[in-house]
């Protein structure tokens, strides 16, 4: 059999189906009908709401996913921002050393600069670490709250 000629067989067969459908739909009780007939309506509504839950949290993580980007770019420029002002410290510090008269200056000079770099590590490491907190808020809440209100959506859905 041609091609041709089997795709108006299944086009036959897909027709002969569906008039088969309907009448076994015309011969159900008026009862069964509406049944079905509500079945098939919340169904649909049920696909329409999961439908529209996917699309919000398609565009809830493509917005996480831009804002993390975001958030980790300014994350790196902020430790190569910290980078550079340590080593100009330390160049700073080494400048400094080297012009000491005495080994009591220098002395001096090397305990002032660790107490200094100390403050400042300790300074950078917090706000390293308040930006991360920041980062993970930003990306994780967002998605958290729209995957649970999804859920709640479907769970509504489900035990009506």
């Amino acid at each position: 059999m041609s091609d041709a000629g089997k795709a108006k067989a299944q086009t036959q067969a897909k027709a002969s189906t569906t008039k088969d459908t309907a009448a076994k739909v015309a011969d159900m009780p008026e009862e069964a009908k509406a049944v079905a007939e509500k079945s098939v309506e919340q169904a649909r509504e049920t696909l329409e709401k999961v439908n529209t839950a996917a699309n919000e949290n398609v565009k809830v993580f493509d917005e996480t996913a831009t804002a993390l980007k975001d958030g980790t770019s300014e994350f790196q420029m902020k430790m190569v921002e910290m980078a550079q002002a340590n080593l100009d410290a330390g160049f700073e510090h080494a400048r400094k050393l080297m012009s000491a008269k005495d080994p009591k200056t220098a002395f001096e000079l090397q305990e002032a600069f660790l107490r200094d770099r100390a403050q400042t590590m300790t300074r950078q490491m917090q706000e390293l670490g308040t930006m991360s907190m920041q980062l993970a808020e930003t990306v994780a809440k967002p998605m958290q709250d729209s995957v649970t209100k999804s859920f709640d959506e479907m769970r509504k859905t489900f035990t009506l």
